[in-house]
């Protein structure tokens, strides 16, 4: 954890050059007399960036999702809202489970052009998502089962 005051390149120097994980407190706000959310919120934080769980769900109740068998994967669209400026573009998300209690779900964003619904680099993306579910789990196949949501499919996806 880093106490700091400003945003600066530490939180970059960690985490992208040399890979371990870190986040910022403002050191202000935890000096400040707080409540215990906060201390509670900064606690979650540290856990999640160590790669624990904050959450889990019960293994009985979710079918074949369990193991090391089935991915969970979820994609979306967001495009600029009215008043945005008129170089905006849209962008597309993905999210994936990669561990076998659905805790870890890392995502990768792109854009794309302004108001595309279908999702230009779809395969790509969930590449991506695919090679690190078969890296957390030592594999080097990929799932039995890809399960993805999606709020709005179009013909083709």
């Amino acid at each position: 954890m880093l106490l700091c005051e400003d945003v600066g390149l530490k939180p970059y120097v960690c985490d992208v050059k040399f890979g371990v994980h870190s986040f910022r407190a403002i050191a202000s706000k935890f000096a400040k007399d707080r409540n215990h959310t906060y201390f509670a919120n900064v606690a979650l934080e540290a856990n999640r960036k160590l790669g624990g769980a904050s959450h889990t769900l019960d293994a009985h109740k979710l079918g074949f999702i369990p193991g090391c068998k089935t991915v969970v994967v979820c994609v979306d669209v967001t495009h600029p809202s009215p008043g945005s400026s008129t170089n905006a573009s849209s962008g597309a998300a993905i999210v994936a489970s990669i561990d076998q209690n659905l805790t870890q779900w890392p995502a990768e964003l792109c854009t794309q052009a302004v108001f595309q619904k279908m999702i230009s680099r779809l395969d790509e993306l969930l590449k991506s998502r695919l090679k690190l579910w078969a890296k957390q789990h030592r594999r080097s196949v990929s799932p039995e089962d890809v399960l993805i949501y999606h709020d709005a499919v179009l013909e083709g996806q």
